[in-house]
């Protein structure tokens, strides 16, 4: 339940005006985009960067002449693994690679679940 102190800093909006006048963070691929990087480019970059090892994604990352595409991938990386946070790296995956397809066969017979996950045309069975 609510209480005054909680309500006391609350500003209501402005008719008419919005309350995110910049809106939604533009994604990285739009930013890419602008730059005249194509989607198989992009993808391409991903995936290559993606199989690198730590050091050298973080000399891409170090490294002034590089291209914005790389330089781009290697940032989200390089945040990506100072926090330890693997978020950005299954975003990659996704972007490049495509999000996988799941299907879940259920038999009610012996009470087993079966669960098949299709990537890249692959079935892997769980």
């Amino acid at each position: 339940m609510r209480n005054e102190k909680q309500d006391k800093n609350l500003i209501p909006f402005e008719k008419g005006k919005s309350g995110n006048p910049t809106g939604r963070p533009r994604k990285m691929v739009s930013k890419l985009k602008d730059f005249g990087y194509n989607r198989q480019d992009i993808d391409t970059t991903i995936l290559n960067m993606l199989a690198m090892t730590k050091e050298e994604v973080y000399d891409i990352y170090k490294n002034p002449n590089g291209n914005m595409l790389e330089l781009m991938v290697a940032s989200s990386m390089k945040k990506s693994l100072d926090k330890g946070n693997l978020d950005a790296f299954k975003e990659l995956l996704n972007r490049a690679l495509g999000t996988p397809k799941q299907a879940m066969d259920i038999t009610s017979g012996d009470d087993t679940i079966k669960q098949v996950f299709i990537i890249g045309g692959t079935e892997i069975e769980l």
